[in-house]
């Protein structure tokens, strides 16, 4: 989750987010679908825990998460 927390609502968090994924992979001997999986699960299960009806901005970041090209693939897998 760090690696997609770190950077979020920066201009260039989605490939932050790539790069610090692949490289928490290769550092600590993860599957980056694995780490994509986990996260999906982490926005689906926390997409409305701040903010009834998710509205607020983690809702929004959740969103964003499971748009993700890469997350949406992990979950097909």
């Amino acid at each position: 989750m760090a690696a997609a927390i770190f950077p979020a609502g920066t201009e260039h968090a989605p490939e932050i987010t790539r790069q610090l994924t692949t490289r928490f992979a290769d550092e600590f001997g993860y599957a980056v679908d694995d780490l994509l999986l986990y996260r999906a699960a982490y926005a689906m299960a926390t997409s409305d825990a701040f903010a009834p009806g998710g509205g607020d901005e983690h809702f929004a970041w959740c969103v964003t998460v499971l748009e993700d090209p890469a997350v949406a693939e992990s979950l097909h897998r």
